[in-house]
């Protein structure tokens, strides 16, 4: 007997030290055993059943709702969170943790595990305990990217997964939207596809978050991409693994059920043969699809919180009686406005910008605010934000009227401002920089920020200056500020600007995760695909003047496009659209040539443009492109390699060399290094040439020409030579700024987000430009993190991915897919 309790309590060690967290190798150490022998001693403490371990959460389940729910759906499992309240971050980290703790339970060493994507998941592997099953195995359910932010996403919650459990795992390389029939075949073509759909479908374990079907939620709706008979279809079978019906089968063959047309990957009747399918869902609003799913079927562990368990039970006609007191959802489109500007005139130097503008934010709203440049958002907006004083009309907040006073008190009424190019001092700490002008005490806001900077993933130090923060991670700086003086109305200015695809997901699901508290978006872009994608409603202005304020759910892109520009030149433009489509034209000798460039933020790079070639140059923010850039053109001057312009070797680069050789650089930040703001636009366009306009005394009159000549040629919208650079849009700013460049004569340019924050109108002259400077024989350089403008414009693309060039793309191998897996390393992985 004792020999029995001594082994009895040996094993209780070893099991107390393994779930305090301790590795095997650590308890190997503390016990003087070897790490090899740790795994079999846990064994056998959980098949003799003398350590009994349970994980205790703060948060209480209701076993009422669960014994309800598997009596009514007949389900192997239920985990029901007493929410209290709880906000919704708080809710996802909690239902991830469940699922966690019942996923630890039922995993073996030969497990198929089969994954989808979504923020719970993300969740729920965070809380998973690190082990070594090598011969189990991670499979994606369905495409590969999402509309959640970064760490959510299929292929990086896999990957994740992988390393938890450390074992194998297989991607599906393809898209979540998949549009025409041609676009389909040639992915079925795919082997690797094929055989990742095949492991997918021989999974003993689903793990699945369960999306929302309500239109005005449904991403994939407000996009266009599924009709409302196709939503209907979503309503009827739950949206499983966040987008339901995956009908591609793994022998290729095409299931024509509903919205199969638009996604890649198993079966529903697939992951109902599944033996334990996982769902994670929480929340009043998504009763309807949990039901459906579980109907259905295609779920039978369910981790969910009381609230949305309630409603399903409710639905189903089961709901035991409630003893606590019930929270109200209330939809935006009933609830008051957060803010209502009428009848807002504005008026500079006798010219009326605004004109009787009425503009309405609801609670949890995300409100785009589109038209060209000039046509008065940015001048609204800073009325709003308390920057102006409007010369007529009223402000109301929550239906009171409000005088804004100026930024300070705009900020104390829960007004909040992101400006395109983020307020950051540089040399003051991330933690300084949120807390700046705050009175609030330094202690408690510091837990405050630490918690919003969690809830938000934003995992830079906050001890560190906040000029090494890449521009994503500035503006997320200024979201946190806002939240932290508790904005109930937040406004983006070209937010997306200066990021990547993968970037504006992250962004994109940040900002859902405000709309769940009640605050109002006001999201300012010119990025059509974007705004479809994440807005609720959609006003455009031109020339002061509201000419469209509709359910984003009603519009199409060609109707923003109609509604920005005026009557006459929708034709046109379209038509200018059609003649802008990169067709690879004479392609001269080599005029600039990179050989094996290094520096700190990418390595090894080798390539070559010619004469009359546009260059694309993709990747994601961080990928190096634009420290590239730099270091061609002689800026970064800490880098090894060789760069030659017109075959002539540039040994010791400089700006000024480069610029001398015909080498010229257009940076992404016009502001910062493009433009000189408060100097006449004339002087920023002959400030490259100026050794040309006279040894000892300045030509005047030649600058005038030379500064006309490009007005005209660019057809940049100014008052005269002498207006100053700060007062002209964002569109005719980045015109100045390449006039600059063109006024060298270059052979080469090298252009970094050259439409960054411009206008669909203007967008298309730059395109022109560039159409024209390829016949005139110049090379060029086009980084862009707009994937359509590259694949549009280039003769070649390369694709950077952690500092190398991952791929080079012919033009007729430009493809948005194919750009986006060499961005992320995926190309060859399977």
């Amino acid at each position: 007997m004792a020999d029995t309790n001594d082994r009895s309590a040996y094993l209780a060690r070893i099991a107390s030290l393994y779930y305090q967290g301790k590795t095997e190798q650590e308890i190997a150490d503390t016990l003087n055993i070897q790490a090899a022998e740790i795994a079999g001693l846990l064994a056998e403490a959980r098949k003799t059943g003398v350590v009994e371990v349970t994980i205790h959460h703060p948060q209480r389940t209701s076993p009422e709702l669960e014994e309800s729910l598997t009596a009514a759906f007949n389900l192997k499992a239920v985990r029901v969170w007493v929410r209290e309240n709880k906000p919704y971050p708080e809710m996802v980290q909690t239902l991830g943790e469940l699922a966690a703790e019942y996923f630890a339970g039922i995993l073996q060493e030969d497990s198929i595990i089969g994954i989808s994507w979504g923020s719970a998941l993300y969740q729920m592997i965070k809380a998973l305990r690190p082990v070594s099953l090598p011969n189990a195995e991670v499979v994606q359910l369905i495409g590969a990217t999402g509309s959640e932010n970064v760490p959510t996403d299929g292929p990086i919650l896999a990957q994740f997964l992988t390393e938890r459990l450390g074992c194998n795992c297989h991607y599906l390389h393809v898209p979540l939207v998949v549009e025409d029939k041609a676009g389909r075949d040639a992915l079925l073509k795919n082997r690797a596809i094929r055989q990742t759909l095949a492991r997918a479908e021989k999974a003993d374990i689903a793990l699945v978050g369960i999306g929302s079907t309500n239109p005005d939620l449904y991403s994939l709706t407000r996009a266009g991409y599924v009709s409302d008979d196709e939503l209907k279809y979503l309503r009827s079978v739950g949206a499983v693994g966040d987008i339901c019906a995956q009908h591609y089968s793994a022998t290729g063959k095409w299931l024509n059920i509903g919205i199969n047309h638009r996604v890649m990957g198993i079966t529903l009747n697939a992951l109902s043969r599944i033996d334990t399918v996982i769902g994670v869902a929480g929340g009043a609003r998504k009763a309807e699809t949990i039901l459906a799913a579980l109907k259905g079927g295609y779920v039978n562990v369910l981790i969910t919180d009381d609230e949305a368990a309630r409603a399903v039970l409710a639905l189903r006609g089961a709901a035991p009686e409630d003893k606590t007191q019930k929270v109200v959802e209330v939809d935006a489109a009933e609830a008051p406005a957060v803010a209502s500007l009428k009848g807002i005139w504005k008026i500079f130097d006798g010219v009326p910008v605004l004109r009787g503008v009425n503009l309405d934010v609801k609670p949890g709203e995300i409100h785009a605010l589109m038209g060209g440049n000039g046509s008065g958002k940015s001048t609204l907006m800073k009325i709003l934000s308390g920057v102006y004083t409007a010369e007529s009309g009223e402000i109301l907040l929550e239906g009171k009227p409000v005088q804004i006073e100026g930024p300070a008190h705009a900020h104390q009424l829960g007004i909040y401002l992101v400006p395109q190019e983020p307020n950051v001092f540089p040399h003051l700490s991330v933690e300084e920089n949120i807390l700046i002008g705050s009175s609030l005490e330094a202690a408690a806001a510091r837990e405050r920020i630490k918690r919003l900077a969690e809830e938000f993933g934003f995992e830079e130090n906050l001890s560190e200056p906040a000029g090494k923060l890449n521009i994503a991670n500035q503006q997320l700086l200024e979201i946190i500020r806002g939240l932290l003086r508790n904005a109930k109305i937040l406004i983006l200015d070209e937010p997306t600007s200066t990021l990547t695809f993968r970037e504006v997901d992250s962004l994109f699901a940040r900002l859902r995760k405000l709309t769940e508290r009640g605050i109002g978006i006001i999201f300012i872009s010119h990025r059509l695909n974007e705004v479809l994608d994440i807005s609720d409603r959609v006003s455009v202005l031109r020339d002061g003047v509201f000419v469209l304020d509709e359910p984003t759910a009603n519009l199409t892109s060609r109707d923003l496009i109609r509604a920005m520009l005026p009557d006459a030149a929708s034709a046109e433009v379209d038509e200018q659209a059609r003649r802008n489509k990169r067709k690879p034209g004479q392609i001269g000798e080599i005029v600039l040539e990179v050989n094996s460039l290094s520096g700190e933020a990418f390595h090894n790079v080798s390539f070559n443009i010619r004469a009359g070639e546009v260059v694309g140059l993709a990747g994601l923010v961080g990928a190096g492109r634009t420290e590239l850039a730099q270091a061609i053109f002689g800026i970064d001057k800490h880098v090894r390699g060789n760069v030659s312009v017109n075959g002539k070797p540039l040994l010791r680069r400089s700006p000024r060399i480069c610029q001398d050789t015909g080498l010229i650089y257009v940076p992404e930040d016009r502001h910062e290094h493009g433009i000189f703001l408060e100097l006449p636009n004339a002087q920023t366009t002959t400030a490259g040439i100026l050794p040309h306009l006279g040894r000892f005394l300045l030509s005047f009159k030649q600058e005038k020409h030379i500064a006309n000549q490009f007005v005209n040629q660019l057809k940049i919208k100014v008052t005269g030579l002498s207006q100053l650079s700060r007062t002209l849009s964002g569109g005719n700013q980045q015109k100045v700024v390449l006039s600059k460049a063109l006024a060298g004569q270059p052979r080469v340019i090298i252009l970094d987000e050259p439409t960054r924050g411009v206008d669909a109108k203007a967008r298309q002259d730059v395109y022109q430009l560039i159409q024209q400077l390829t016949t005139d024989g110049v090379g060029i350089l086009l980084i862009s993190s707009d994937l359509e403008e590259v694949t549009q414009l280039s003769d070649r693309v390369l694709v950077m991915y952690h500092g190398a060039i991952a791929e080079e793309l012919a033009h007729s191998d430009c493809q948005i897919e194919r750009i986006t897996e060499a961005a992320f390393g995926l190309r060859g992985a399977l």
